[in-house]
């Protein structure tokens, strides 16, 4: 993927944060698509004909969360039913607990909010040029 495009899911269950996070990737040159839950977000992994390079997810969501969303997705993956597509948190919770249970739940890396352009633009330029590895200790 280019480091100053490429297609981003964004995962957010409120919808002004979804619309802020969109707006600012869009205009980093990103091309986007957006669910409102866990499992909107499953449902559109699984039946999208083109990837995505990167899911920015939202951790505190009713129903499933945006660990357990990021536990199934990756499942989804190992099983082969997916391709690999790094995961970063996108959390008002910028607390060592909370970026660790990021990590264990298989997320490459962290966001806090409330995210801004330069922030977003940093942390999508390292994770897409080194997916592997992310960005541990951006918050």
């Amino acid at each position: 993927p280019s480091l100053s495009g490429g297609r981003l899911l964004i995962v957010d269950d409120n919808h002004i944060n979804l619309m802020v996070a969109e707006g600012l990737c869009q205009k980093l040159g990103y091309e986007t698509e957006v669910a409102e839950s866990g499992m909107e977000a499953i449902a559109v992994l699984m039946s999208t004909q083109q990837s995505f390079d990167l899911i920015l997810m939202d951790c505190e969501m009713p129903d499933m969360d945006g660990f357990e969303t990021s536990r199934s997705i990756i499942k989804l993956q190992q099983e082969g039913r997916l391709p690999w597509i790094p995961i970063v948190a996108l959390t008002a919770h910028a607390v060592p607990d909370k970026i660790h249970a990021c990590h264990d739940a298989g997320m490459v890396a962290h966001l806090a909010k409330p995210i801004n352009k330069a922030r977003l633009m940093a942390t999508l330029k390292q994770v897409l040029r080194d997916p592997g590895k992310g960005s541990r200790d951006r918050a």
